[in-house]
């Protein structure tokens, strides 16, 4: 028999991480040596879906630690694990920190920096794919879209309709969940919870929470547009 990967029809060699294993702190890195890889999701991958697209986890856990509103875990990773990236290969901070704009929110002074979105939302895709193969042991196949409301919307054209939709999803969140807990074995480090469309529904959700601060979306449905 031979299994295929979660997110295309290749043959899976591997298994991927569900989110990536750079994610989660070692215990050497976190502030009281806490265990957060206890029994890791995992899912079977093919090169192109987990080898070789290892930068880009990279990127994706650079962006996730920075951002404000995350709890100390999230903190120790960024002076531990990113700072020695950087370290090694100083190039790895201009290319995570890309034009900093010193903004002040809630009252402090803080730095916003641009995300490539693209690749931002292509990393949380894949792992919205995953956690639904690991949760139902088939794979997603239809369209899948990423949002974070833990970002702030960059076209200033664009960014008042962005917002609105933003507070929509979220009003929306507590009773698309109603009564559907949180998931995961290190929740200092990552939660999720899954709704699949049912019969005559075109949209399902997967919301996914990173060092109980940074949330996104994962919108699931032939309704989201590629």
């Amino acid at each position: 028999m031979v299994m295929q990967c979660y997110a295309c029809e290749k043959e899976a060699v591997s298994r991927e991480h569900a989110p990536p294993l750079c994610i989660f702190p070692e215990s050497a890195d976190a502030p009281t040596h806490q265990l957060q890889r206890k029994n890791l999701i995992t899912v079977p991958a093919c090169d192109d879906h987990n080898l070789r697209k290892s930068k880009d986890d990279e990127y994706l856990m650079m962006v996730l630690v920075a951002h404000f509103e995350n709890n100390a875990l999230s903190k120790a990773q960024a002076s531990t694990k990113v700072s020695r990236a950087w370290q090694r290969r100083p190039h790895l901070a201009s290319m995570a920190v890309q034009n900093p704009i010193p903004i002040e929110l809630n009252g402090q002074q803080r730095v916003a920096f641009h995300v490539d979105s693209e690749r931002f939302d292509r990393a949380m895709e894949l792992i919205a794919k995953a956690l639904v193969f690991h949760e139902y042991g088939r794979r997603w196949n239809d369209p899948c879209r990423a949002w974070s409301p833990s970002m702030l919307p960059s076209n200033p054209a664009t960014a008042e309709q962005v917002l609105q939709t933003s507070n929509a999803m979220l009003e929306a969140i507590p009773q698309v969940f109603s009564g559907k807990p949180l998931l995961g074995s290190n929740p200092e480090t990552f939660q999720y919870r899954i709704y699949l469309p049912q019969a005559g529904e075109k949209l399902g959700l997967v919301e996914m929470r990173f060092y109980e601060g940074f949330q996104v979306l994962a919108m699931l449905g032939a309704s989201v547009e590629a």
